[in-house]
């Protein structure tokens, strides 16, 4: 399975729209049926250095079956344009 960005969220990629199908993106990733094991339910955004609490309570991790991905990528997606896998991006274009 691939992940939809990487593995450390870096600011170098914020701010990178994708502005045709970002509700598109959302819808799916927010709509994930299958989560596994959660983490820390918080934790430091990274362009405000202030603690984020996730809104399930856990930072779950979800998969498709080929991708997965976490409430954290969800969250600096839907905040920050998070630059995602230009392959999954396809999928929605």
């Amino acid at each position: 399975m691939k992940n939809v960005y990487g593995i450390w969220i870096e600011e170098k990629d914020l701010h990178k729209p994708v502005k045709k199908c970002k509700k598109a993106i959302l819808l799916y990733l927010k709509d994930a049926k299958h989560k596994s094991d959660s983490y820390t339910g918080e934790f430091e955004d990274i362009e405000t250095n202030k603690v984020v609490q996730i809104d399930r309570g856990a930072n779950y991790a979800y998969d498709d079956g080929a991708w997965w991905w976490t409430d954290e990528i969800i969250y600096y997606f839907e905040k920050y344009d998070l630059k995602l896998d230009p392959e999954f991006v396809a999928m929605f274009e």
